[in-house]
């Protein structure tokens, strides 16, 4: 650890926090930051655009689903760890790896099919969720599902 990741020991967890949400916090602190045991900065640190790939990727096993919600709709999150979030526990995960616009096509076609409607609708509103997915999300039992698939079979 080099001295300034030497003085993280010395901040409190709201600092931490605080310091994870900064988007001006060198990629290099992030990283150190991610690793923390308090899920608060972890979460914090996967929320920021600026947390290495390698991190974020790392995050996606964390055991607080929270902490993998931050990595799934963090924009920079590598498209590989997108596609394992696809498959959490949680649908606040899925639903959020839904709503990611760096999810490709073929992850939010398996997630138009998700059990949870908010996952379909946040699908639906995708703008790279495939067309045959959109349609067949258009006819969906949710009214919002179907709102949201044939507003974005529209805009195209």
């Amino acid at each position: 650890m080099n001295n300034n990741h030497a003085l993280l020991t010395n901040l409190t967890p709201d600092e931490l926090v605080l310091l994870a949400c900064d988007k001006k916090t060198p990629a290099a602190t992030l990283a150190v930051l991610a690793a923390n045991s308090d899920y608060y900065v972890r979460r914090a640190a996967a929320a920021n655009s600026n947390t290495p790939p390698q991190a974020l990727a790392r995050l996606i096993g964390d055991a607080i689903w929270d902490v993998r919600q931050a990595v799934a709709s963090n924009p920079s999150t590598p498209r590989p760890a997108l596609s394992r979030l696809a498959g959490d526990i949680s649908f606040y995960v899925r639903r959020a790896v839904a709503s990611n616009p760096s999810t490709l096509p073929k992850t939010l076609a398996l997630l138009s099919a998700d059990r949870e409607v908010y996952v379909r609708s946040s699908a639906a509103a995708n703008r790279r969720t495939p067309r045959l997915s959109l349609s067949n999300l258009a006819v969906d039992a949710s009214f919002f599902t179907r709102r949201a698939a044939t507003a974005n079979l529209n805009s195209r």
